[in-house]
């Protein structure tokens, strides 16, 4: 029944977006960009509204719009062939159908990364309250600190399609990750010819692979394989032995090349020592030509320098603001391409206009890279002595900034300073390691300056994104965090935006050269580029699948029998404040009860809100008296759960908590509902008594 009902559901999603697509293609030029800007546009103008004015539950919208979107299908059906619509539509749901197998395969929400974090995000528009809504995490605030349009995005979907917050998460995550594709697709349609080269540009996007992927094919061993598997063993081995080592062979198989994806992206600084272990783990000698070490001293910690690009979102699994900013990033190129075909020039002007307030709110990161690409742009129309159409572009940049300027309001004064500071030093990326990284588009930007056809859009762009990374080799944002990670956040966002950008532009110019000596050492440089492939599919081929199809998310902890039980009970509880221990700082399970059962919680991750609202002395204070009611010392409990409208406190004997001296301290205001089993510590909810 479930799949029936998700089949459903993903049909009438799928007929709303394409009634969508067809109705902005009256006067967008292409499919790919009308699918992509109608939903940025459609969410901006509730985004809107919203701010003056909860819409609530939007459930009722999708009949409507279903109708609305089969009538229109309907009244081009003889048209839709002969448009490009179906092939298009063929390349988006190829596009969703890569991202789905995804988060069906592996769907949990769980507390590694920032998973937990973007559900938080995104639980926060789910009600439809008027914006800014109140804030999950730091009740009773209000969410007005972070650039979370794309959340917005998220929730809105959830919202009119009636979806489970979990549902709500990996299935916008699909379809904000198959957009930037078909965009990247279309793109690369300006220069190629072929389906095939398309598809390898694709492909290399697609799998995230960076200059690195390659050669640690060469340094990391894959595990051997267990010797009672062998031929000759296996044949006086018990069933159950052999079960029990095929499993554990499953299980690093699928830890190397889930490794082998991360070290691609965080190898700086992460694992560069590792590198030289030897041993059955890696190859030293290898390591030792490919990944030499050189520290100034043997005290000194290696910079962490990660590039974290569009491939490495999908085994992430985060539906983190990376992702938009690589959305917007796809739709301004092929908005530029569009405007150097001559195609709705005037509307093209007005929509990159338009991103430009889209990515502050999106990916605030990018922003400033956002401004300098179209300034690229702007230079070469002059270049090319076709004058810009600065009305439409003025007016596209004005009419998205007057929809957002009611969210700027409170985010632009909730913001945590983060000052400009020049990377000096040993903070500077050692040169192996960034030629190491960046060699794929380094050679892809070179080879594209020999093609005479595009040379005036190579030499502009070239320039464009050279000044990018120059700047981010100068430049990084000082935001909390120092040390060895003094650089992480900026490059981590910054490297992989451009490494985007530049690959899909550079990689359609390289492919669709006429020359051979041109075209032939790009499609070298993607195949090397994309073996990272070969790591995606063995991860996701030996990868443990315990929760595949569970696309609510929260399996991984709901398979606990005592846990789901107190998940169904706080589902239909009525909305209120919940308590959740703290035992850590970030990465636990606090918060995971609440934001799944759409209720609040009195505070979220610690060190999370420190990094988002600065040093709050009360972020520590309330973590402190968390930790303290918990030990059950803390004075006056009852009293102070009642002062913070706390309606639901959760507790785990598990974690050595004193669950008598807390329950003599509330039992007076609070009723216990146990969970746990008979002969097991406690384990259940407290709920407040209406009085």
């Amino acid at each position: 029944m479930h799949y029936i009902y998700l089949t459903l559901t993903l049909g009438i999603i799928w007929l709303n977006l394409a009634g969508l697509t067809l109705f902005c293609r009256r006067w967008l030029p292409n499919f790919a960009l009308a699918r992509a800007l109608g939903i940025l546009l459609f969410a901006l103008v509730f985004f809107f509204v919203e701010h003056f004015v909860g819409l609530g539950s939007l459930n009722w919208l999708w009949p409507i719009t279903s109708l609305a979107s089969a009538y229109l299908v309907h009244q081009q059906k003889d048209q839709l062939k002969v448009s490009g619509f179906w092939s298009a539509e063929l390349v988006f749901g190829l596009a969703f159908l890569y991202a789905f197998i995804w988060r069906f395969s592996l769907p949990a929400i769980n507390v590694s990364s920032e998973r937990i974090t973007d559900l938080y995000f995104i639980s926060n528009y789910m009600g439809g309250d008027t914006l800014p809504p109140d804030d999950n995490w730091y009740s009773p605030h209000k969410f007005d600190f972070y650039y979370a349009f794309q959340h917005y995005l998220g929730a809105l979907i959830g919202r009119i399609f009636s979806l489970d917050i979990g549902t709500t998460y990996n299935l916008s995550f699909c379809i904000l990750m198959a957009l930037p594709v078909t965009l990247a697709w279309h793109l690369a349609g300006h220069f190629v010819k072929s389906s095939w080269l398309k598809l390898l540009l694709v492909a290399t996007l697609a799998f995230g692979g960076t200059g690195l992927s390659p050669l640690l094919h060469l340094v990391y061993k894959q595990p051997a394989e267990p010797q009672i598997l062998q031929q000759g063993f296996v044949e006086t081995a018990s069933e159950r032995d052999i079960t029990n080592a095929e499993n554990s062979y499953r299980h690093q198989f699928s830890n190397h090349a889930f490794m082998n994806l991360v070290r691609g992206a965080r190898f700086t600084g992460s694992h560069d020592e590792k590198a030289h272990e030897g041993g059955d783990k890696t190859n030293a000698e290898m390591a030792d030509i490919f990944f030499p070490i050189d520290k100034p001293n043997e005290q000194f910690e290696l910079r962490v320098l990660p590039l974290e690009n569009f491939g490495y979102q999908y085994f992430v699994g985060d539906y983190h603001p990376p992702i938009g900013g690589f959305l917007i990033l796809l739709i301004t190129l092929v908005l530029i391409m569009t405007i150097q075909a001559q195609q709705a020039v005037r509307l093209c002007t007005a929509m990159l206009g338009a991103t430009v307030p889209l990515m502050l709110i999106t990916n605030t990161w990018v922003f400033p890279l956002q401004g300098l690409l179209l300034c690229g742009w702007l230079a070469l129309t002059y270049w090319q002595k076709q004058k810009p159409d600065w009305a439409a572009l003025i007016g596209g940049g004005l009419f998205a900034g007057v929809l957002v300027y009611p969210f700027l309001i409170g985010f632009t004064s909730g913001g945590v300073s983060t000052p400009v500071k020049l990377v000096t030093g040993n903070d500077h990326t050692p040169w192996a390691r960034f030629v190491g990284m960046q060699w794929p588009v380094l050679s892809l930007m070179l080879l594209a300056l020999f093609d005479r056809k595009w040379r005036q859009l190579t030499v502009v762009f070239l320039l464009t994104f050279g000044l990018l990374l120059l700047i981010s080799e100068m430049i990084y944002i000082d935001d909390p965090t120092g040390g060895k990670f003094i650089r992480t956040n900026t490059v981590m966002k910054w490297w992989g935006w451009i490494y985007v950008g530049a690959l899909v532009l550079f990689g359609a110019i390289c492919l669709g050269a006429e020359k051979l000596w041109i075209k032939l050492p790009a499609i070298i440089v993607l195949l090397l580029t994309a073996t990272a492939g070969i790591d995606v599919v063995n991860y996701l081929t030996h990868a443990n699948k315990a929760h595949m199809g569970k696309l609510q998310g929260h399996e991984w902890f709901t398979g606990n029998p005592e846990n789901r039980d107190m998940f169904n009970f706080l589902k239909q509880a009525p909305r209120g404040v919940v308590l959740e221990n703290v035992p850590d700082n970030a990465y636990m399970h606090s918060s995971v009860y609440a934001i799944f059962n759409d209720k609040p919680v009195l505070m979220g991750w610690p060190s999370h809100l420190r990094t988002w609202h600065g040093e709050v002395p009360q972020v520590w204070k309330m973590t402190e008296k968390i930790r303290s009611f918990y030990a059950g010392t803390l004075g006056g409990s009852r009293d102070w759960l009642q002062a913070h409208r706390v309606e639901y406190v959760v507790f785990d004997a598990g974690q050595q908590q004193n669950w008598h001296a807390i329950n003599e301290q509330i039992k007076s205001h609070y009723d216990w509902f146990g969970f746990n089993r008979n002969g097991q510590p406690p384990k259940g909810i407290w709920m407040r008594r209406q009085q």
